[in-house]
């Protein structure tokens, strides 16, 4: 999740959790607004505003194999059948 009116640069370094801690995000944004900017930022708002990150690392499950382990053969099964 990604707002246009936060300068890249910034969105490549800042995780979401420091994002959210404090809504530091938005201090990120500078400059003018469009009203496009305007309804992304308002997007990202209500998208994260209710949000509650917890201390467990993050874990990545493929749910397309019983075992959550991705391999090239469960894609493909995945994608074609």
């Amino acid at each position: 999740l990604s707002c246009l009116c936060i300068p890249k640069h910034r969105r490549k370094i800042r995780t979401v959790a420091e994002g959210l801690q404090g809504h530091s995000w938005a201090r990120d944004i500078h400059g003018s607004l469009g009203i496009h900017e305007i309804g992304q930022y308002l997007q990202v708002w209500l998208a994260i505003e209710h949000i509650t990150l917890s201390d467990t690392p993050d874990q990545l499950v493929w749910r397309w194999t019983a075992s959550g382990i991705y391999s090239a053969s469960s894609c493909y099964l995945a994608t074609f059948q």
